[in-house]
């Protein structure tokens, strides 16, 4: 059911990553739809109830009692589906801990190990000359802009239609699936959040007024860039799901997806280029580590590190997708991990039930 609620927008400004949909730049009072999660939440039914259950109830009975309560383990797919994504992010991200340095001078960086102190990624703040060289890029794309507008505006949150497009992913048909992949985009914004505060980058908008932006900048830092974590991370998952070779034409145009997704963050004034590299790996490393904990047997991941002069040396980063696919530039060796089942309870579950929903079509 959707009701109306009034509430004054400060400045129009929107807030969050979804704020250029429909923050106004006038501000003043707008309404906003909310959705009531109960289906039941509905006056002609609440009424209906309160007849109804005068007409049936009877006397109290006492012996009508649970004996014990429920066991958890058993207990998870009783759950409501956000709860259990919200779940199954924590065992994730219980697993993981970071560390990082940062100034408004000189180096900074962030990296991701596991409680184990096996070493995940690290990421290393380019210069800020890197990325005012980068706005060169950032406002030709905006060249783009017109074409491209209402990708961009789809894309702010939640690019399920275009994931959809390539697979099934419809929520009655793969319902695990689309927990899974949810569960993965919370873990990444929980994480890239982090890598975003301490590496503490401008947007393009702050280093020049020419680059005004078709959307609302994100009131958060650039670098590395959200939008490519998840979707690459995404990618990755699904990839994983149905076992898919790196060749396999359906990796392909889920990689290509998770690039377009990425770049038209670009295209919209919001990002630098060097954000969309940096995030992409760090969406493939999550990804990567989630698919392990799922799995008992141990697991090699690939240790990347991101640093401007590797970026630098691997050339023009247009052309990193298509001439090296697994930007193995970055790759600094490999960690072993031993996953153990049992701490990553409803994690594990969910992954098994999603693979068993493709089935034959792995």
């Amino acid at each position: 059911m959707n009701t109306w609620v009034g509430r004054m927008l400060a400045g129009g400004a929107g807030g969050g990553a979804g704020g250029g949909a429909g923050g106004g730049a006038g501000g003043g009072l707008a309404l906003l739809p909310v959705t009531l999660l109960d289906e039941h939440t509905h006056g002609l039914n609440m009424r209906a109830n309160l007849l109804n259950r005068d007409g049936i109830v009877g006397r109290f009975d006492p012996s009508l009692r649970r004996t014990q309560m429920p066991e958890p383990k058993h207990h998870i797919m009783q759950l409501q589906p956000w709860v259990r994504q919200y779940m199954a992010a924590q065992d994730l991200q219980f697993a993981l801990q970071w560390e990082g340095h940062s100034g408004a001078q000189g180096h900074a960086h962030c990296a991701i190990t596991t409680r184990t102190g096996e070493k995940i990624i690290t990421i290393e703040r380019p210069s800020l000359g890197l990325f005012q060289s980068e706005l060169v890029d950032v406002i030709g794309m905006a060249d783009l802009r017109a074409e491209r507008a209402d990708e961009i505006l789809s894309q702010i949150d939640h690019q399920w239609a275009q994931w959809g497009s390539i697979l099934p992913l419809r929520s009655d048909l793969k319902p695990r699936t689309m927990e899974v992949a949810q569960a993965m985009i919370w873990l990444c914004v929980s994480i890239e959040m982090r890598f975003k505060q301490v590496l503490g980058v401008w947007r393009p908008q702050d280093l020049s007024p020419q680059v005004q932006p078709l959307i609302t900048t994100p009131g958060h830092g650039s670098f590395p860039m959200g939008h490519a974590t998840q979707a690459f991370a995404t990618a990755e998952i699904l990839k994983s799901l149905l076992q898919l070779e790196a060749n396999d034409i359906l990796a392909q145009q889920l990689d290509r997806q998770a690039y377009r997704i990425a770049v038209n963050r670009i295209v919209a004034g919001v990002h630098f280029p060097v954000d969309l590299v940096s995030g992409r790996l760090l969406g493939k490393a999550l990804a990567r580590f989630a698919g392990a904990c799922a799995d008992s047997q141990p697991q090699g991941l690939a240790l990347w590190r991101f640093s401007e002069s590797i970026y630098r040396q691997a050339g023009p980063w247009a052309q990193m997708t298509t001439r090296d696919p697994e930007m193995s530039i970055f790759k600094e060796g490999q960690t072993i991990w031993l996953p153990a089942p049992n701490r990553f309870p409803v994690w594990s579950l969910l992954w098994r039930m999603a693979q068993a929903e493709w089935g034959s079509q792995r």
